[in-house]
């Protein structure tokens, strides 16, 4: 997302999860982190949409192990603010695979 024009990390929702091993934003980061090499590593692909982007990153707050069930679904859903309203991205809105 870094390529988007409107894109500011220091504007998005992620932004006040703490860092650090073993901290909310590190563990959320390798969930999502894995599930993109595999798909890289199973399909050969280095793009995304922001659809995908939304599935990947949903599915990764909420097995991360960094959230409750509560926060998890808070945290999805102001991701998906980020996403669709902040950035003004459509689901099908091809975006490079973070980490590619």
């Amino acid at each position: 997302m870094r390529n988007l024009p409107d894109y500011n990390p220091n504007e998005m929702i992620t932004r006040f999860l703490p860092t650090g091993k073993g901290h909310a934003h590190t563990l959320f980061d390798q969930a999502w982190q894995r599930e993109f090499m595999w798909i890289n590593r199973t399909t050969g692909r280095t793009t995304t949409t922001a659809a995908e982007l939304d599935a990947v990153v949903t599915r990764a707050v909420k097995t991360s192990g960094a959230f409750s069930a509560a926060e998890a679904e808070s945290i999805a859903q102001m991701i998906k603010n980020d996403l669709y309203f902040q950035l003004g991205l459509s689901p099908s809105t091809p975006l490079r695979m973070p980490g590619f």
